[in-house]
């Protein structure tokens, strides 16, 4: 069973009543515990752990209280609402209005990084959260949620275990630079929720900034506002015909790649490939 699939009626709400962030973790235990095997007192107690370690308020009015439990817990979510929004100590000081809230077992980590990741995507896509929000009633919000969180290749341990078994595929490598650094965990996330696990980031510099470097360049580069920045690139190895629907998916989170600066994609299929650039 997938995230998605995880997430009853019950455990759905349009009109979270809170208004700050003790009351809004209180009501939404409440909520996960509802048709769940799981007590709202345990659920209460672990995400105020995980809160007090920083807050799961994010950016344009999206929070993602989450916590690992102990045990033989299965993976549940809940999705509440609030119209008139929570203060939730969020990253930019605006108030939390669209809340998914996840619980998994503490054993399975990888899993839970990348159920973290595809609910994440949720709240980035403007014209999605702006739905959700707007959502009538309970059984809307499910369906939404539900829609949008269709399985993609390594969502389950099953998954995993059939592409283990699987014959060997051709494999490509896969390059990503970024001239702005402020876009890695944007695309990080991204690439646990298409299933990628294995890549190695690092800090990288544009032409300019190394031809500023350069005695002969460096004054000019600096009048023409060419020294540029750090950049982050990133290199991975998967599936080759795993690239083409990863890059359409970073498209659609960044814009076409044609028509806009700072990201670049390059990837190459590999007559070659033994190994792996590791896990999460």
């Amino acid at each position: 069973m997938t995230v998605g699939e995880s997430l009853d009626v019950r455990r759905c709400s349009i009109s979270l009543r809170a208004r700050d962030k003790a009351a809004a973790l209180d009501e939404l235990a409440e909520l996960m515990a509802s048709g769940s095997p799981l007590d709202a007192a345990q659920i209460r107690a672990a995400l105020q752990v995980r809160e007090a370690e920083g807050s799961t308020g994010f950016e344009n009015g999206v929070a993602i209280p989450h916590a690992r439990l102990p045990g033989d817990v299965p993976f549940l979510l809940a999705v509440a609402v609030s119209k008139k929004g929570v203060a939730f100590d969020s990253v930019d000081g605006k108030r939390s209005k669209l809340f998914f809230v996840l619980i998994g077992p503490d054993a399975e980590p990888q899993d839970y990084l990348r159920a973290l990741a595809h609910i994440s995507r949720l709240g980035l896509d403007d014209a999605l959260r702006k739905e959700l929000i707007g959502c009538h009633d309970e059984s809307a919000l499910l369906e939404v949620v539900r829609r949008n969180l269709a399985p993609t290749r390594g969502d389950t341990r099953e998954a995993a275990a059939e592409e283990r078994e699987a014959p060997a595929r051709a494999q490509a490598l896969l390059v990503v630079v970024l001239s702005d650094p402020g876009e890695l965990d944007d695309m990080m996330t991204l690439f646990l929720q298409r299933g990628v696990e294995g890549a190695s980031v690092f800090e990288s510099r544009s032409m300019g900034a190394t031809l500023g470097q350069v005695p002969l360049f460096g004054s000019l580069m600096d009048f023409l506002g060419e020294g540029g920045g750090a950049s982050r690139t990133i290199i991975s190895m998967l599936p080759a015909a795993d690239v083409r629907p990863l890059v359409a998916s970073i498209e659609k989170l960044f814009g076409d790649l044609d028509r806009r600066s700072g990201i670049a994609v390059m990837a190459a299929d590999l007559s070659l490939a033994k190994g792996s650039l590791g896990t999460i």
